[in-house]
């Protein structure tokens, strides 16, 4: 399977979720057509993107000309150069990552993030996907919201899907979709 961000940054622009052959079949036929001008390997097959979609079993790695590939359709270079933009941004003593999963931290962790326009939040994980806003620098957020997060994922916009202030629902929120997303992801040890 490759990895998570570079699946969701592949299906973001294909416009829809890769579940089965016929979306592998499709992916293959957009990628050829979006990268004809590239002097560099533009052609995948089905197949092969059936086994990295994780649609038919593969055990292996997936090759290196598959993962430039795919890096090359959502505007990332070469897989190496994918690697390089998706690691924290920015140096600190803390421990830089590329994606949280909520259900996968322990309630009382604390985690770091900065995102497009020039936002950052510093949240406590309560358990359940649920944080408390505990610093925010700007934005429509403020201390002490509670936002139900599934994930954060470096170079993605930041979403909540609901945020609750002083017991209001305020529904989702999705920062700026025009920017670079969260630049900086981190949890504190």
């Amino acid at each position: 399977m490759i990895p998570e961000l570079l699946r969701h940054k592949v299906e973001k622009k294909f416009g829809a979720k890769i579940k089965y052959g016929k979306d592998c079949k499709n992916l293959s036929s957009a990628i050829e057509k979006d990268l004809a001008n590239h002097t560099q390997g533009n052609k995948v097959s089905h197949i092969t993107l059936m086994r990295v979609f994780d649609i038919i079993c593969h055990n292996g790695k997936h090759s290196e000309y598959t993962l430039d590939i795919l890096s090359r359709y959502v505007g990332w270079g070469s897989w190496n150069e994918a690697i390089t933009k998706t690691r924290g941004l920015l140096s600190s003593n803390l421990h830089n990552i590329d994606v949280i999963i909520s259900a996968n931290l322990d309630k009382g962790q604390i985690v770091k993030l900065v995102y497009y326009p020039e936002r950052k939040l510093k949240l406590f994980y309560e358990g359940e996907n649920l944080y408390k806003v505990l610093e925010v620098s700007a934005g429509k957020l403020r201390e002490g919201d509670l936002l139900t997060i599934l994930r954060i994922e470096l170079n993605l916009e930041f979403v909540c899907e609901k945020v609750v202030r002083n017991e209001k629902d305020f529904g989702e929120y999705i920062s700026n979709t025009k920017g670079s997303g969260v630049v900086l992801l981190e949890i504190e040890p």
